[in-house]
């Protein structure tokens, strides 16, 4: 370190300019350090100002790493400082260079000092120096006349001759480079020719024109070696064929000539066209991959194959069955198709839509018709595509364009006649940025346009009237009007029991024990456990989570399994059920352990299957408010006013005051106030529920209902009625009150749910309190 005795001058490191003697400068300094430094600092003090590896050489001072700046600097002297909360604006002017010879560290100001040593400059005499200056002022004068925007050279008498070049280099903003180059030389004379070099960058034509040069020669060298390699390329592979057979590009032609019945004549016109475009270009450019690609597209495209389909009906029947139990109507569908087909030998297939709760089998019936059919299958997923160049796909002229999922699909299944499953088209998303998938969807499944599909990509049309569309939806309200119109629905509706206990017992116990790897001899589940797992272990209208719940147990097995040998035969009972799955989350509660007035059992159904949903009714004095809570929606609100009214019109032919909706005030509340409800189906149950409040008297715990009510009371119809009268099954109830008008959804009804449950349609809600009440009230009239 420095000698105390020295003088020693503060040192501020700046990695982003150069300071040059007899120049004045003005910094924005932002970081500590330099803070610290200026502070320390009145006007009329010297610093060293030197370059710096990085800004923050020095903003640690315990921990220098050396060497953090050039040896080489500028003693300046300050002028003014403005600070501000950000950043201080310092003004300076250099002096003098100097060499650093040691550093010491001012703790008090945390800053770092400098010994220094005055820079070794060659002497020059004052006549040398202007001798060059000469020679500079002439070649600038020269160019000045080449190029007469150029300023003047600057005024130097008064500048000592030593200064000079320091001068020049603000004069042509040379870089920090050249700048640090010019304090660090020691003669004045290498300086100036620093300044020399500085005016040949302006000549911007010497330049242009040795770059024009360079980058012909580059041209013409590249374009004479291109073609010497290629002609080399075209010998080898001419001595390859013998070995390889023909080229990349040949394969289209070989392909349009030795199967030109399997392509349509525009089609081969276009191959052709293609092909001597390709003839054209370097092999190696990007439009020859772009081309190859669309090529390859137009040579695999079945236009012509098509596969033949299992037409015997009772081989196509016992498939079906094999992998779906019941689901006869859907079945009936497929048979009548092929049937049609036979009949009229036409190949247009209809465009279905199997719609229904999650888990019912829509996907994997669509899979099964396709191996009925003896048909190539295809899946697309359009959940969530929402950019119409999916299905049409994208124009050619985008980078990195490709054709959409349906004309991708056609290719990948090699015929122009598979079974093409649109899963969960209800969640197409569209109409934004990206236009509407939905609507380019209409082309797709329209029988009367689809003969001439379209894609963007191809450019060329392709029947698709031959392959079996199935599109598979849950919830129809959220397909487009134009769309739903031109599609065939069958719905799938939500297991019975019963049929969920056959499931099981014929598919799903059979797929777990593969999945799993287990013997069939080696677990059974008896037919109560597997009642108590759909019971009380599930709630869905389809039979995925009770696949879940038979693969846990066979998990389990597996385990205990492989710890204990001896351990190899399982039968699940109830009691091994609850040890291996633990305590059941649902629990049959829902319908009231005992009757009770205002509380009535209504009948709700949602996309998972039908539910019990309790109506409770509360009253107390006041004027005659009507309160609502449960998370209701605005449909379900509006049918609660409707029942209100209702009730007020016939109240006191039961007995209840003429003034009782004046003096009281009324709550309607739906339990499970997390769970959103809407839909107009409760109003026969709210107005129920509302009558046994007002008159005091308890409905029945065992009795569910639905209905629309209208001001008359009427019950009007309502729809999933199997999915609530299984619901109704499922929580025990006796009796269910229905609209007459869904008379026809009774007849329909699963055996399974007339044996197990008393059903009586009513018309109005003067019928269902014959029924609803533990005593049915009688009109004040009647008495």
């Amino acid at each position: 370190m420095a000698d105390n005795n020295k003088v020693l001058l503060p040192v501020f490191p700046n990695a982003r300019s150069v300071a040059l003697p007899s120049l004045k400068m003005s910094i924005s300094v932002v970081n500590e350090y330099g803070k610290r430094l200026f502070d320390s600092l009145k006007e009329g003090d010297y610093f060293f100002f030197v370059r710096s590896f990085n800004d923050d050489a020095f903003v640690d001072v315990e921990n220098i790493k050396l060497p953090a700046t050039k040896k080489t600097g500028t003693i300046c002297k300050l002028i003014s400082i403005v600070k501000n909360d950000v950043s201080y604006t310092v003004e300076f002017i250099g002096d003098d260079t100097a060499d650093l010879v040691d550093i010491e560290i001012d703790k008090d100001n945390k800053i770092v000092r400098a010994e220094l040593a005055p820079h070794d400059n060659a002497p020059r005499e004052a006549y040398e120096i202007y001798a060059r200056l000469g020679k500079l002022q002439a070649k600038y004068d020269a160019l000045k006349s080449k190029y007469p925007t150029l300023p003047e050279l600057p005024d130097l008498t008064d500048v000592a001759p030593e200064n000079i070049p320091y001068q020049l280099a603000a004069f042509f903003n040379s870089s920090f480079d050249v700048r640090q180059l010019m304090i660090e030389y020691t003669d004045v004379i290498d300086k100036m020719k620093l300044c020399l070099n500085e005016i040949e960058k302006l000549d911007i034509d010497g330049k242009i024109e040795f770059e024009l040069d360079r980058a012909v020669s580059t041209a013409m060298d590249k374009n004479q070696r291109e073609y010497v390699l290629r002609e080399k390329m075209k010998a080898v592979k001419g001595m390859l064929k013998e070995f390889d057979g023909d080229d990349q590009d040949a394969v289209y032609e070989k392909a349009l000539n030795e199967n030109k019945d399997l392509y349509p004549e525009n089609i081969q016109q276009k191959i052709k066209v293609e092909m001597n475009r390709l003839k054209t270009m370097p092999a190696a450019s990007q439009e020859a991959s772009v081309v190859r690609t669309y090529l390859d597209l137009l040579v695999e495209m079945p236009w012509r194959v098509s596969s033949q389909d299992n037409e015997d009906l009772n081989n196509v029947q016992k498939i079906l069955d094999e992998d779906h139990y019941g689901l006869v109507k859907q079945k009936e569908r497929i048979l009548e198709y092929l049937a049609v087909k036979a009949m009229t030998k036409s190949l247009k297939a209809p465009i279905l839509c199997l719609y229904g709760p999650p888990g019912v089998g829509k996907t994997s019936l669509g899979v099964s018709i396709a191996r009925a059919l003896g048909r190539k299958f295809v899946k697309v997923s359009l959940g969530g595509v929402s950019d119409e160049s999916e299905i049409r796909g994208h124009r050619r002229t985008y980078v990195g364009a490709l054709p959409g999922k349906i004309v991708q699909g056609i290719r990948n299944a090699g015929v122009n006649n598979p079974l093409f499953l649109l899963d969960e088209i209800d969640k197409l998303e569209g109409g934004g940025y990206h236009g509407d998938p939905a609507s380019a969807m209409l082309e797709v499944l329209d029988p009367e346009q689809n003969v001439a599909f379209q894609d963007n990509y191809l450019e060329e049309t392709f029947d698709l009237s031959n392959v079996l569309f199935i599109c598979t939806a849950n919830d129809l309200s959220k397909i487009p009007e134009p769309l739903r119109d031109r599609l065939e629905l069958i719905e799938l509706n939500t297991y019975t029991k019963f049929e969920k206990m056959h499931i099981a017992k014929e598919h799903l116990i059979n797929l777990e024990l593969k999945e799993n790897g287990i013997k069939p001899e080696m677990i059974e589940f008896e037919d109560d456990a597997l009642d108590y797992i759909i019971e009380d272990y599930t709630r869905e209208a389809g039979v995925r989570d009770l696949r879940r719940r038979i693969g846990k147990i066979m998990r389990k097995f597996a385990v205990k399994y492989l710890k204990d040998n001896t351990f190899n035969h399982l039968v699940v009972t109830r009691d091994v059920v609850t040890d291996y799955l633990g305590k059941p989350p649902f629990i049959h509660t829902k319908n009231l352990s005992e009757s009770q007035v205002g509380v009535v059992n209504g009948l709700a159904y949602t996309s998972y299957g039908g539910e019990i949903l309790p109506i409770e009714v509360n009253l107390y004095p006041g004027k005659g408010t009507l309160i609502k809570t449960g998370s209701l929606g605005d449909v379900m609100k509006e049918s609660m006013e409707i029942a209100f009214t209702y009730v007020k019109s016939i109240a006191q032919k039961y007995g209840a005051p003429a003034d009782f909706f004046e003096t009281h005030d009324f709550h309607i509340h739906a339990p499970e106030g997390a769970t959103p409800k809407d839909g107009p189906s409760a109003g026969v149950a709210i107005s129920t529920a509302i009558l046994s409040a007002v008159i005091n008297k308890p409905l029945r715990n065992d009795v569910g209902m639905t209905g629309e009510v209208d001001l008359r009371g009427n019950s009007m119809t309502i729809g999933g009625l199997r999915e609530k009268s299984l619901a109704a099954v499922r929580e025990h109830l006796k009796l269910i009150l229905v609209p007459k008008g869904n008379h026809n959804d009774v007849v329909d009804l699963p055996e399974e749910v007339k044996n197990n449950l008393e059903i009586i349609e009513v018309s109005s809600v003067e019928d269902v309190i014959k029924y609803a009440f533990v005593e049915a009230p009688q009109p004040v009239e009647a008495k």
